[in-house]
C-alpha cells in the first residue's frame, strides 16, 4: 500500500515537473521568461539559476505561501488513517522498499525498474 502511495505522488510530481518545464518553454519562446506572473518584475538571475522553471519573483512567492497557508486544513496526524500506521512502522524499521522509477514519458505514465 505505502509503495502504491509513494508511486502516484511521484507520478504526480513528474507530471507536474514536466507542465513547469513546458509552461518555461512557452514563456521563453513569448518573450516572457523571466518576468514575475504577479508583480511583472524581473526574477533575480540567481532565482532563475536556482529554479529555472519559477514564474514568481521572492515577494509574491512568499504572498503566496502565506495565503495558501491560511486556508490549508488543518494537518491530520499520519497514523489516523487506516493503514498509515503500518506503513509508517514499516518506513522506521527499514523494512518498506520503493523500487526506484526507469521512465517517465511525457503523459505521465510510470515504468518502474525491476
Amino acid at each position: 500500500m505505502a509503495r502504491h502511495e509513494v508511486t502516484i505522488k511521484l507520478a504526480a510530481a513528474a507530471r507536474q515537473a514536466l507542465a513547469d518545464i513546458d509552461e518555461a518553454c512557452t514563456l521563453i519562446i513569448t518573450g516572457r521568461y523571466g518576468r514575475c506572473r504577479g508583480c511583472h518584475t524581473e526574477i533575480p538571475i540567481h532565482l532563475l539559476q536556482t529554479i529555472p522553471t519559477t514564474q514568481w519573483c521572492l515577494s509574491c512567492q512568499r504572498h503566496q505561501s502565506l495565503t495558501r497557508a491560511s486556508r490549508r486544513p488543518a494537518p491530520r496526524s499520519p497514523s489516523s488513517a487506516p493503514g498509515k500506521r503500518a506503513a509508517l512502522d514499516k518506513r522506521r524499521e527499514g523494512k518498506a522498499h520503493v523500487r526506484p522509477i526507469d521512465r517517465i514519458d511525457r503523459s505521465g505514465s510510470v515504468d518502474l525498474a525491476r
